[in-house]
């Protein structure tokens, strides 16, 4: 009801025409405690050819480019894959993230990271090595 209601007073506020809207990822999250859930959204900027260390994540999270282009590969995947503008990925709590990076060497990249929490805990957790 409510969102029937946003979009009828949404379409309103745009002068005739009405808002446009596309799904840009959708996934099924794991058990979570309902009675502490809340959400964190990091902006993250990589400059050209930047990276981070291998790592994980305690809590579901989705990722959306911003800019650029990031590649990404976590556990279990064959090979970094390229995520571009407008394109986003999941990542499973707990899984290593053995690649994030910028994709290019002379552009940035810039990136959002949305967290589903359901506990307190780092947001991030580096490997012992930098090793899985």
């Amino acid at each position: 009801m409510r969102f029937a209601l946003f979009l009828a007073l949404g379409s309103s506020l745009f002068a005739g025409s009405p808002p446009r809207a596309r799904l840009v990822a959708s996934h099924a999250l794991p058990p979570l405690n309902r009675a502490s859930l809340s959400m964190k959204i990091l902006e993250v900027h990589y400059g050209p050819g930047e990276s981070s260390e291998p790592h994980r994540h305690p809590f579901p999270v989705m990722v959306y480019v911003l800019e650029g282009a990031i590649r990404s590969q976590a556990e279990g995947q064959p090979e970094a894959i390229v995520y571009r503008v407008g394109e986003s990925f999941y990542e499973a709590p707990g899984v290593t993230h053995l690649v994030s990076a910028n994709a290019s060497t002379t552009e940035p990249a810039r990136f959002l990271a949305i967290f589903t929490c359901d506990h307190e805990a780092e947001l991030s957790s580096a490997l012992p090595g930098g090793k899985p």
